[in-house]
């Protein structure tokens, strides 16, 4: 039953984008842009990154503003076109000009980063604050992140609480990572490990990995949940096999250690290493420690060998 399910769905998707190819090669921008979406998500048709930038792109000439905000994401990251930041800031201008908040917050992000255009924290700002405003959660978060550090507009932590927690409860996974730091830290809020830990996992059960990391810390702890050494080894190597440094030391230390898992010495060197490599200081210290070690050692038994 399952199998026929699926099969149907396949069917229905690839009726759909047939319907959708047919009105938009009559030149209807609305569906040129939904031609677009299928190539690029391969929702009833292969994926093709090329084929997408090219239905957007005809729907984007027309002033079809999503259209003209994924012209602009093609360029930013180099999807079905060569990446090239000038561009895909003149598209989302085009687009953010008639109000997409998805383009408003992405030029704020170049204007932030000064890519694709002059560096301008102001501005980033006011972009930023116009897709808050219009309800975008990453936008939100993006605006709490300027209150915060002061960077386009005068600090103010109460602004940077208030647009972190409507972005938190939005569902963005930034912002609940955020609001898990406001909350463990006192900042504009009373501390409260109990309420850090529940936006920590919130955002670490969406994928993120500094989340997931803290969610370790604090079962390995017992800061606002009951200690539990599995768990916090469970969700460091969620972490660590995304990457972040910091989880990666930790299943190392924990494998060194036997805490939350079996002892294995092999597996800590070989995280150790992981960590060193994405420039974990500690890591490296150790390891280069351990190579001077191994160093002597190796210049001792050159030594023995030369005295026979």
């Amino acid at each position: 039953m399952a199998k026929k399910e699926v099969k149907n769905n396949k069917v229905s998707l690839e009726q759909e984008f047939a319907r959708w190819l047919e009105t938009a090669e009559q030149g209807d921008a609305e569906a040129q842009n939904e031609v677009g979406e299928c190539y690029y998500d391969g929702k009833g048709v292969e994926q093709n990154f090329g084929k997408a930038f090219k239905w957007w792109k005809k729907a984007a000439d027309q002033g079809l503003a999503e259209a003209q905000k994924n012209v602009g994401w093609c360029y930013d990251v180099g999807d079905g076109v060569k990446e090239n930041k000038k561009e895909a800031a003149k598209w989302y201008k085009k687009a953010a000009e008639q109000g997409n908040l998805k383009a408003l917050n992405n030029l704020g992000n170049f204007y932030f980063d000064g890519e694709g255009v002059k560096e301008n924290k102001k501005e980033a700002f006011n972009c930023y604050k116009k897709a808050a405003e219009g309800g975008l959660a990453a936008a939100q978060n993006n605006l709490a992140r300027c209150y915060l550090s002061g960077e386009g507009v005068n600090e103010n932590q109460k602004e940077a609480f208030k647009w972190c927690k409507k972005a938190a409860k939005a569902g963005d996974a930034v912002a609940q990572m955020n609001l898990g730091m406001f909350y463990e830290n006192g900042i504009e809020v009373k501390e409260d490990k109990a309420e850090a830990f529940k936006w920590y996992m919130k955002a670490a059960e969406q994928g993120h990995a500094e989340a997931q990391y803290y969610v370790g810390m604090c079962y390995a702890n017992g800061w606002g949940c009951e200690k539990n050494d599995e768990e916090a080894f469970e969700w460091f190597l969620k972490s660590a096999e995304q990457d972040y440094a910091d989880a990666q030391f930790k299943v190392s230390q924990c494998y060194a250690s036997g805490f939350g898992t079996d002892m294995d010495l092999i597996q800590s060197a070989a995280w150790r290493v992981r960590a060193a490599r994405n420039g974990h200081e500690e890591s490296q210290t150790i390891l280069a420690a351990s190579l001077m070690k191994a160093q002597e050692l190796l210049n001792m038994m050159r030594r023995d060998d030369d005295d026979e």
